[in-house]
């Protein structure tokens, strides 16, 4: 649970407010908890499901977002590929078929690589996230990185964005 839920459940249970209160409180804490952006992959529609607290929740209620982004790079676990994905109409990567649901993650949503693009005076970074079992070791996400198809990637601003070649013999440890 995150930092702030276990505040407001802390200051919940010393304030003097009432068991409905309360019971309507740990609902929106378990929601927010349980938020995901669920995607349909570019190439294959396979569901990519991230974790949205993870994300920063640049597709949320912009008083409550972390980050001031349009779009997010996602690898597809099915067929490897990674692509930009946004839950904004005017973003040129909305994926209508795109939606944020609550349901208990079976995976752990990881920020893999924050890349920056091919113009040099461009400042904004596309962040890839990744989906992977809680249990699956550094070793089997590094190895799972080199098999990734990174194509088409652009940053935010539309610029052209390259597969990270510095590291794809060896990738980060995520």
């Amino acid at each position: 649970m995150a930092q702030s839920s276990l505040e407001l459940l802390v200051l919940l249970r010393w304030c003097r407010v009432g068991v409905e209160f309360r019971l309507h409180a740990l609902i929106i804490l378990a929601m927010i908890e349980h938020l995901q952006y669920v995607f349909s992959c570019k190439h294959c529609s396979w569901p990519i499901r991230l974790l949205a607290q993870t994300l920063g929740q640049p597709f949320g209620n912009p008083a409550h977002r972390s980050i001031r982004v349009d779009s997010v790079g996602a690898a597809c676990s099915h067929c490897r590929h990674v692509a930009n994905y946004s839950l904004h109409k005017n973003s040129p990567d909305y994926d209508p078929l795109g939606r944020a649901e609550v349901s208990a993650p079976s995976k752990e949503t990881v920020a893999v690589v924050r890349l920056g693009c091919v113009e040099g005076s461009c400042k904004t970074p596309l962040e890839v996230f990744a989906a992977w079992s809680a249990t699956t070791t550094v070793e089997e996400r590094s190895a799972d990185i080199k098999t990734w198809l990174w194509d088409g990637l652009h940053c935010p601003q539309g610029h052209e964005i390259k597969a990270p070649r510095n590291w794809i013999g060896d990738p980060p440890v995520c």
